[in-house]
């Protein structure tokens, strides 16, 4: 459905914690497959789309699948820079990298997600185009991307200046391959040591419009 990397980054976590290296090889590989599924191994992120990938579908059927979903690039973000932080493997620093640049343009259409105006995050990315709403999941979602990379030290934030009316965000440049945001339009990451659907307001009921059926009023 979406938010699927959260399954082999909730495997990961509990292998780290628990010291079973079994189980974080199970998680490694699970989360391998799942890069290699969206084509993020080749460089870019393509989410699963509202409509889901199922596994007895013809794979020719996932090329329209519907909105990706900013959480499922926060998911994926996150599971990889759990990953860099476990293995201190750079390819998984550097895909981290590629998969939060999904809100940055990196991505099929090339549109940036992050608004720097409002600060905020739209809520999906369809075949024709962004979705123009900017709602709280989507907007969170994008800073748990970008805190985990930079609680991971792969990405470097500094304090927005007290009077900014244009921006929101913003972050200091750090050396060229590495993840920026805001100021910058594209970001990677470089190797270093180590060290979350749109909502339309209706009377009697809440729509979501990017992730399938309405929620219950």
């Amino acid at each position: 459905t979406y938010d699927n990397a959260r399954l082999a980054h909730a495997m990961l976590a509990g292998a780290a914690h628990l010291d079973d290296h079994d189980l974080a090889g199970r998680a490694i590989e699970a989360l391998d497959w799942y890069v290699g599924h969206v084509g993020l191994s080749s460089g870019m992120l393509r989410c699963v789309g509202n409509l889901w990938h199922r596994r007895d579908d013809d794979p020719a059927a996932w090329a329209d699948d519907g909105d990706e979903q900013p959480i499922d690039a926060a998911g994926c973000t996150e599971a990889l820079v759990q990953a860099w932080r476990y293995t201190s493997d750079p390819r998984y620093a550097r895909l981290a990298g590629w998969a939060f640049s999904w809100y940055l343009g990196r991505n099929r259409l090339g549109a940036r997600l992050y608004a720097d105006g409002t600060g905020g995050c739209h809520d999906g990315l369809a075949d024709g185009g962004r979705n123009p709403n900017q709602g709280a999941e989507s907007t969170l979602a994008y800073y748990q991307a970008l805190l985990s990379l930079a609680n991971a030290g792969l990405a470097k934030v500094r304090e927005r200046p007290a009077v900014m009316p244009e921006r929101s965000v913003v972050m200091e440049r750090t050396p060229v391959g590495s993840v920026s945001a805001g100021t910058a339009t594209r970001g990677e990451v470089a190797p270093r040591p180590p060290a979350t659907g749109t909502t339309d307001l209706r009377p009697g009921k809440r729509l979501r419009k990017t992730e399938g059926p309405a929620d219950a009023s």
